[in-house]
């Protein structure tokens, strides 16, 4: 079978000379252990034929010769450590080496000149065991560098086999063609163990290469996602902030009466002005559930709070639409993160409403079933076909424009339910769908029970206003939500002291000799100061703990946790000017219930 040397290097020129520095570092390492083989098999050679005609004086200057080589490369393997790193795979390195690796060839290969003992053919054979053997020994070494392969092995084994050859007789041919036969092996041998050597240091350096790459690839995907996310909550804040300057201005437009065309007019903007909003929240939860930046805070979670929140919101929305929705009173509560699990429902009964024809209904719901509680929202819809029910909860796909439904043009990005399913699964919480096309739809959440804390229904009662002559205290940086909200908060009969930062309010407060009831405030205030920074300060300069709420459009999750702690409650813009009042008349009641 032809032999042929390895081709490993098709790749670049800095992957092949890693391989070089590589291989003449792993020479250099073993060189010790090799001089020190080479010296003894030196010695073994000499005290075996000490007794044969060979000159002694011969053997010893032989000796000397192996033993002066190994000096020399014990130099240069100390050399060879104090080098600095980046110059230890030169090529200078290699050719002392190689040079090393020639010397000590011709050295053993010289034996067959002066240490043959034409007399007895037991010690030629000894010497042919003994030349046969340090060539072996030696060949895990040498094949780690081609070159040295073929200084080393040929000098050793070709200088026997010529001398046998020459003898001319029967014996000596047989043994001369044992020693070509063996060279020839021990070469074949070498160049695979070579060409292995060589492609597994390719290999592995190219996998080196592959993971720093991927890595790199992940750092940047990281960095991309990172800065998309900052992006987007960054314009979420802006949206949610302009998006509730309109929800409030729209409500006073509404409040004040005009004729119908006027009305009209102020509920597609409200309704523009939900979608805006809608958009705004759906990308940046897509984008936070992939950053994996979204960090759920379990608790207990009283449904009848939750359940009038979502009354309150969708209430109006679902009339306009000629679509009763209805809730029933639970008093069941439930272990989950209270946003998360607000937001789940909001975006069910978002769908729901959405694609419920007129005349038609939409009911929320929730069941004990021993240690679970199921939520569901149920609607009698244009429903979704069994082949559909799996792809729904993929993002960008939209049932209504497949099924021409009454909302077949209406504006989102099909994102709603994908946002309620991987919500769900980073909650824990199983969620399941009954639908029949034309007979509507059952979403299910599946969740743990939990002991109901004392949260009663505040829509179930109608008291007089908690909020007339209260002092409240509005901060916020936009302009337009401050005035706005503003306005609100005094048809509320709430004596408002409003600014776009805390110095300015107190100041309003301390000359008009006042004490704040509650506090209203934005989490991002443009300053150094957040929200709950600046209620921190409110509370310590009138020392009370003064009820405050916390109406934010920042899309993080870092206040939630030292909100609540402060008992700050919090909502998210764009917030219905109904669930922001309910919100301030149950931070009234808690602040007047008995402790």
């Amino acid at each position: 079978m032809p032999m042929r040397a390895p081709q490993v290097s098709h790749d670049s020129p800095s992957l092949a000379a890693r391989v070089r520095r590589e291989q003449i570092r792993a020479l250099y390492e073993e060189l010790p252990f090799s001089a020190l083989g080479m010296t003894i098999g030196g010695l073994i050679v000499v005290a075996g034929l000490w007794q044969s005609n060979t000159s002694r004086l011969l053997m010893i200057v032989w000796l000397g010769l192996i033993g002066a080589n190994q000096c020399w490369r014990l130099m240069l393997y100390r050399r060879f450590q104090r080098a600095e790193p980046a110059a230890r795979g030169g090529a200078l390195w290699g050719r002392r080496w190689a040079l090393g690796a020639l010397y000590s060839g011709m050295t053993w290969g010289s034996s067959a000149l002066f240490m043959f003992d034409a007399t007895s053919a037991s010690y030629q054979a000894y010497l042919v065991i003994c030349l046969i053997g340090v060539t072996a020994g030696a060949l895990a070494l040498v094949t780690i560098e081609l070159r040295s392969l073929f200084l080393f092995v040929v000098p050793t084994l070709l200088p026997i086999t010529v001398r046998l050859l020459v003898e001319a007789d029967r014996l000596h041919l047989w043994m001369a063609a044992v020693c070509s036969l063996v060279l020839c092996v021990l070469i074949k041998f070498g160049l695979k163990l070579n060409h292995e050597l060589e492609q597994s240091l390719h290999n592995r350096f190219s996998l080196e290469d592959e993971r720093r790459a991927a890595e790199r690839a992940r750092r940047q995907a990281e960095a991309a996602t990172e800065a998309k996310s900052k992006f987007l909550q960054a314009t979420s804040h802006d949206l949610r902030n302009d998006v509730q300057a309109i929800s409030l201005i729209t409500d006073q437009m509404a409040a004040a009466g005009s004729d119908r065309q006027q009305q009209e007019r102020v509920a597609a903007i409200s309704a523009c002005a939900r979608t805006v909003g809608r958009l705004a929240d759906d990308l940046l939860s897509i984008s936070r559930l992939d950053a994996g930046d979204i960090r759920p805070a379990m608790a207990a979670v009283a449904l009848q709070p939750l359940f009038d929140a979502i009354e309150l919101e969708f209430g109006q929305l679902a009339a306009q639409q000629g679509v009763a929705l209805g809730v029933r009173a639970s008093g069941l509560a439930v272990i989950s993160d209270p946003m998360l699990l607000e937001r789940i429902l909001r975006n069910l009964v978002s769908n729901a409403v959405r694609y419920t024809r007129s005349g038609g209904e939409v009911e929320i719901m929730a069941q004990g079933e021993r240690d679970k509680v199921r939520i569901e929202v149920r609607d009698s819809g244009i429903g979704i076909a069994l082949q559909e029910q799996n792809r729904i909860f993929d993002e960008f796909y939209q049932v209504a424009r497949r099924n021409g439904g009454k909302d077949a043009g209406s504006k989102g990005l099909g994102i709603g339910l994908s946002i309620v399913q991987r919500f769900s699964e980073l909650l824990g919480h199983r969620l399941t769908l009954t639908s029949m096309p034309g007979r509507g739809s059952t979403f299910a959440i599946h969740l743990a029970a939990a002991q109901a804390p004392h949260a009663e229904s505040t829509r179930a009662r109608a008291p007089a206003n908690p909020l007339r002559g209260r002092v409240a205290l509005l901060v916020d940086d936009d302009a337009a939500v401050l005035n706005s909200m503003a306005d609100k908060l005094r048809s509320w009969e709430l004596e408002v002291f409003a600014a776009t930062d805390a110095d300015r309010a107190l100041a309003e407060l301390e000359r008009a000799r006042r004490i704040p009831a509650l506090i209203v405030t934005d989490y991002q205030l443009g300053t150094d100061e957040n929200g709950i920074a600046l209620v921190d300060r409110i509370r310590s300069r009138f020392e009370r703990p003064i009820a405050a709420l916390l109406v934010t459009g920042h899309g993080g999750d870092e206040h939630r946790a030292p909100a609540a702690e402060r008992g700050i409650r919090v909502l998210a813009k764009p917030v219905k000017p109904a669930q922001l009042r309910l919100a301030l008349e149950n931070s009234i009641r808690a602040e007047q219930a008995p402790t």
